[in-house]
């Protein structure tokens, strides 16, 4: 009897390259994100000097973008068109 492979709704981490397609942006875009720490994942080579094989939780994946949603103003910036008034009045000859 096979082991049945878990859907990728049901797995505890994410490569990188699903979460780059998850998330609409380029791999590169996530490597430069787990780089800079806004993203922590998990390196899982053999070793320190093989490549990195990164794998981020998915409850990492959820945190991330939970940080970045925009939250709505709660009262609305009003827009002046008006330039300033001055306070010096020009006359032109």
């Amino acid at each position: 009897m096979r082991s049945r492979k878990p859907a990728k709704s049901d797995r505890q981490f994410q490569t990188v390259p699903q979460v780059a397609e998850m998330l609409g942006v380029g791999p590169n875009k996530i490597l430069g994100w787990i780089r800079t720490g806004d993203i922590v994942a998990t390196d899982l080579s053999q070793s320190q000097n093989a490549r990195p094989r990164w794998h981020i939780a998915t409850a990492e994946v959820d945190r991330f973008v939970a940080a970045r949603r925009s939250v709505p103003a709660t009262t609305p910036i009003p827009v002046s068109h008006r330039k300033p008034k001055s306070s010096i009045v020009e006359f032109v000859k």
